[in-house]
This record gives C-alpha cells, structure tokens and sequence, in this order.
C-alpha cells in the first residue's frame, strides 16, 4: 500500500495526526498532520515499509485525546 486517500470525517477537530501502522497496531508511524477538514479528499503518502504490507492501520488523534483507528486494506 503506497498511500491512503481519507475522503471523508465527521467527529474528529483539526488538526490531527495520522499515523500509519502494521495490521495489529503496532510499528506506528506519523505519516501527516491534518489542519484542514475532509472532505475536500486528501491523498497522503505512506512510508516505503508499508508498500508491501496488504492491509495496515491507520489512527488518527487530535490534541483533546480523541482516537480513531481503522484495519484498512489494500484494493
């Protein structure tokens, strides 16, 4: 998986960080900072560790402690 495209969110405040992890949740890596509300449709990168992986998770997190993560696979 070489990037993950966030099309739309509703519950979450800017700015949040996304970060990029293996298929149980660990190895995390913060691939971007979100200051601006979804949708417009953003398409962010992922690091080359995860262009092979077939499925990873992504976490988003905000500065009021606010969590979402979601087991996402390759299509």
């Amino acid at each position: 998986m070489t990037e993950i495209e966030l099309t739309g969110l509703t519950g979450m405040s800017t700015p949040f960080d996304v970060y990029c992890c293996d298929a149980y949740g660990n190895n995390c890596i913060l691939v971007s900072t979100v200051n601006t509300n979804i949708p417009p449709t953003i398409i962010i990168p992922l690091p080359p560790i995860f262009h092979t992986y077939p499925s990873v998770v992504i976490r988003l997190s905000n500065c009021i402690n606010c969590d979402y993560q979601e087991l996402v696979y390759c299509s």
